[in-house]
Order: structure tokens, then C-alpha cells, then sequence
């Protein structure tokens, strides 16, 4: 079997509007701004108003930076026919998963060990490749965890140690031909 790639994707919102929208912001001139309390012009200075206006952008940014790091929309897809339960991979949990493997080479018993990258894929990591196999992502309620013997799965993160926040997602596709092993098994 050889590897292929999975893209982080993320859910797009139902064509029937079914979410809830919320306005865009429009953009404001600082002479624009009127006093909450009483409903009329305030003035304030330009440079107050600037200010103001740059910390709620940095907090905007903020708030958004947190929402998506949070969101269970983003997930990996491996076409795992005979194994559904890593169709959907939350890529949160793909992260942790990620930041939690052990650094150090045959740790525990094969993995992590380090890829080569044959086949070649288009990998995002730089080299010094090291795989690690994933665990499904834990369903409601349940606390996820990582790989620790037995029976890797199809699934692998390949990463650079150093830069671990880069990384690859790849699976075991059994519908393509793979390279044939030392003992002649693929």
C-alpha cells in the first residue's frame, strides 16, 4: 500500500441558510460615533478614536484566531473505505495528536520513525520527516488520545520535529498499487 495526502477542509454552510448570518461590519469614521447613553454626538479626538477603533480590530482578530481553533468544523477526509471511523478526522484533535507524539525515534516500538517520502508526495513539512500514526477522532464526550502500540491504522501525521506545527495528514490507500516489501508482501 503507499500513502496518500489528505487537505485540511472545512465544512461549508448549509445552501439553506439554516445558520445564522451576521451582519458585516461597516466601517467607521471617527465622527461617526454617537454616545450610547444618550443617543447623540460625542466628541471625541481623532487620535482617541483610532486607537479605540485598532485595539477592537487586534480584539476582532483575536476572537476569530480563537473561534476557529475551537471549531469542529475542520476536519481531514481519508478514504478509508473498510475503516469509517477515520473518514472524519477533527483537525484539532489532528493537532493535539500532533504536539503529543514523542520525539524521540522508535520511542515506542516502531513509531515515530522517520518517513522518506517514497513515493513522493507534495509535502507542506520540511525534511527531516518523521510519521506517527493517528488515532480516530473521539467522538462526543470522549477524551481523545494517542497512539501507543499495537495496531497503527492507516491513518499518519508526517511532520518535522522541529516545526511541528506544519505537518502532513496522509492515509494507506488500498485501491492503489503498492511497493513491494524485502519478503515480496506489499
Amino acid at each position: 500500500m503507499s500513502l496518500s495526502l489528505s487537505r485540511l477542509q472545512t465544512r461549508g454552510s448549509a445552501s439553506n441558510n439554516s445558520r445564522p448570518t451576521t451582519p458585516p461590519n461597516a466601517p467607521m469614521t471617527w465622527a461617526s460615533v454617537v454616545s450610547p447613553r444618550a443617543g447623540r454626538p460625542v466628541n471625541h479626538s481623532e487620535k482617541s478614536f483610532v486607537s479605540r477603533v485598532a485595539r477592537q480590530e487586534e480584539a476582532d482578530i483575536e476572537a476569530e484566531r480563537a473561534q476557529r481553533r475551537k471549531s469542529h468544523d475542520s476536519y481531514y477526509f481519508a478514504h478509508c473505505e473498510d475503516e469509517p471511523q477515520y473518514d472524519h478526522l477533527n483537525a484539532a484533535d489532528i493537532r493535539r495528536q500532533v504536539r503529543q507524539a514523542p520525539s524521540e525515534h522508535y520511542s515506542r516500538g516502531l513509531y515515530p520513525h522517520e518517513y522518506g517520502n517514497k513515493p513522493p508526495l507534495p509535502l507542506q513539512a520540511e525534511p527531516r520527516w518523521s510519521e506517527f500514526p493517528m488515532k480516530p477522532s473521539p467522538s462526543k464526550g470522549d477524551r481523545g488520545n494517542n497512539y501507543t502500540g499495537g495496531n497503527p491504522g492507516p491513518v499518519r501525521a508526517i511532520y518535522n520535529d522541529d516545526n511541528r506545527e506544519v505537518f502532513d495528514v496522509a492515509y494507506h490507500d488500498k485501491t492503489r498499487p503498492g511497493r513491494k516489501s524485502k519478503n515480496g508482501k506489499s
